[in-house]
């Protein structure tokens, strides 16, 4: 018998909450991105390795998703 998923690890958690955007995604059309995914453009688009096109394909992506 598997444990309650409260007695899983913090690490099992966010691996489901991934499985979950990613099922809702398919089942929507709609991505959405995580709060890690939208700071790593924000940190590409201020340090200039991204260029505004690049941030603005990337949210297209997501859009698509």
């Amino acid at each position: 018998m598997r444990a309650p998923l409260r007695y899983c690890k913090f690490g099992m958690h966010l691996e489901l909450a991934e499985y979950a955007r990613e099922i809702e995604a398919r089942r929507t059309g709609v991505y959405r991105a995580t709060p890690e995914e939208l700071r790593a453009i924000d940190e590409a688009d201020r340090s200039g390795v991204a260029t505004d096109e690049d941030v603005e394909a990337a949210f297209r992506t997501f859009r698509r998703a």
